[in-house]
């Protein structure tokens, strides 16, 4: 039987029509492939590289947790670290290092946090001692209420007598003086002790890192 040429045109068509839709199934597999690896390697880059370097973050991952969570390991070298725990460690090589002229980290174990101004006096990442304590600068000063005109007892007054009249004294007699009066007036008061060694609200225990590369 003689093929027509209508026949080989709509053959022509119909294989057209599938050579581009195997194409276009390529193309959207491929996309899809190419797409997962770079939304990957996109997230992958943005868990380490989300903040400048200096910046510290908390949390309740242990540095070895923390590590393995930006796909790190806290045995490699420092160089080769993104973030560290804020433990007063020196990080030659790593861009913090360089970029503040060899400062090691703060070490914030144990610390609470506190924002600063820039005029302040007090460089980020310094310590500041416990202020909630025990007076340690100047004491507690205070003054007693006023009081008006007073006395105070006093000592013991010994006196005698001469009970038979036969000269000198043959007994003793104790009685109890009072001081002279003294105006109204107040006293200065001092505390120099006391206290807790340390005063803190209630809180919950993180670790903070720090970024370095």
């Amino acid at each position: 039987m003689a093929v027509t040429s209508k026949q080989v045109g709509i053959g022509a068509a119909v294989a057209g029509l599938s050579a581009i839709v195997a194409l276009v199934t390529a193309i959207v597999t491929l996309y899809s492939q190419v797409s997962d690896v770079i939304t990957s390697s996109v997230f992958d880059r943005l868990r380490k590289d989300f903040a400048p370097i200096g910046t510290v973050v908390s949390s309740v991952l242990t540095p070895e947790e923390f590590a393995k969570s930006i796909d790190e390991n806290v045995g490699w070298q420092i160089k080769d670290r993104t973030w560290v725990l804020a433990d007063g460690r020196a990080v030659e090589g790593t861009k913090f290092a360089i970029d503040t002229n060899g400062r090691t980290i703060p070490d914030l174990r144990g610390l609470f946090l506190r924002g600063i101004d820039t005029g302040g006096g007090r460089q980020a990442g310094s310590i500041e001692d416990f202020a909630t304590a025990l007076p340690r600068s100047s004491p507690f000063t205070g003054t007693t209420e006023l009081t008006g005109a007073h006395t105070h007892a006093g000592g013991a007054a010994l006196g005698g007598g001469d009970q038979f009249e036969a000269g000198g004294d043959d007994y003793r007699v104790l009685s109890v003086t009072t001081t002279q009066a003294a105006g109204g007036h107040s006293h200065a008061l001092a505390i120099t002790g006391g206290g807790d060694g340390e005063t803190r609200p209630r809180n919950a225990a993180v670790y903070y890192f720090i970024k370095i590369n």
